[in-house]
């Protein structure tokens, strides 16, 4: 879920030592090349710190928020690392970046809010994460049932609910130690110029870096897509799209023994006719977390389809479902 620091260059550029190319989003392949100019640089815009042996540091933070972005117009050395979106992703590898010596700088429109999203993860990963304490549940063995007449697969490997409040003080912390900077805004668009990246907020602000991630998950924003056969913006290339509907319920009782949670359920003989067709063309699955008797998350889950299965499709076919299993 927290990925190890990813590493992508922009053309002509010099890439910071220990970094190496973003791997393919999605369904296309983002291409460097979009929005290059010859001849231009990165003056104006570009963020720049002065501490000591040339490294940039974040300016000092005010009581309980977090450091600001050192902002140098006019000046043209450019941020070295600029993390666009403050999720997991983008927050850990901006103090990954910074642990590394490197000036990082993100932007985000709310960088300390509480995350939207929930997270699960597999304990080892996490712990081998060092955020082994930041999981606010753990069930001892996972259940994956593939049809309705096979009996579970049950994999004893620990799965955790993240805390989310927990895992971002930390991994805002680690950007505090790290000198990671921080700048509220949107990102609007990026260029790739001759000899860095700029990247321009809904406001008008610009900051340049030498390297610029993205860390803003579904959004295509920033990206282009590459078709088979290599053009851009194609209309054909859509990225497919995870869809749930989930609800975290208080039921008379539940057959899942507390120490386990199902990962996948992807049994579909209780649905009716014309939602059992609707599922074998989109299928999707039980994602099940039971915290107490009574007490349990239950999510529909459309793992990736395009175009986006239905949030009404998935409510029906959970409906469907519990009534099967006679959770009330």
């Amino acid at each position: 879920m927290i990925p190890a620091l990813p590493r992508a260059v922009a053309p002509r550029i010099a890439a910071p030592r220990g970094l190496i190319p973003l791997a393919s989003r999605r369904s296309g392949i983002r291409d460097p090349r979009v929005g290059h100019r010859q001849g231009e640089g990165c003056g104006s815009g570009a963020m720049r710190g002065g501490g000591p042996g040339g490294r940039a540091r974040a300016s000092a933070p005010e009581a309980g928020g977090l450091p600001e972005m050192r902002r140098g117009r006019g000046e043209e050395e450019p941020l070295e690392v600029l993390v666009v979106g403050a999720g997991p992703s983008g927050l850990a590898v901006a103090a990954a970046a910074g642990r590394e010596g490197l000036h990082v700088g993100v932007i985000d429109p709310s960088p300390e809010s509480l995350w939207a999203n929930n997270y699960g993860t597999w304990v080892d990963e996490f712990e081998a994460l060092g955020f082994g304490d930041c999981l606010s549940h753990v069930w001892d063995k996972v259940d994956v049932v593939f049809e309705d007449s096979s009996p579970p697969c049950t994999l004893a490997r620990p799965y955790g609910q993240v805390d989310r409040r927990r895992l971002k003080s930390r991994l805002l912390e680690n950007c505090r130690e790290t000198g990671v900077g921080f700048l509220a805004g949107q990102v609007r668009s990026v260029e790739h110029l001759q000899t860095c990246t700029r990247a321009t907020c809904a406001d008008g602000t610009s900051v340049s870096a030498l390297l610029v991630i993205d860390a803003t998950g579904y959004s295509r924003r920033l990206m282009q897509f590459q078709s088979p056969v290599g053009d851009l913006d194609s209309a054909d290339v859509t990225p497919g799209y995870q869809v749930t509907y989930g609800i975290l319920a208080e039921v008379e009782a539940h057959d899942l023994p507390l120490d386990h949670m199902v990962l996948m359920d992807w049994s579909d003989s209780h649905l009716s006719p014309e939602l059992f067709r609707q599922n074998h063309a989109e299928p999707s699955f039980l994602y099940m977390m039971p915290f107490t008797p009574t007490s349990v998350f239950l999510e529909e889950t459309s793992l990736v389809d395009r175009p986006a299965v239905r949030s009404e499709d998935l409510r029906a076919r959970l409906k469907e479902r519990l009534g099967a299993q006679g959770i009330k």
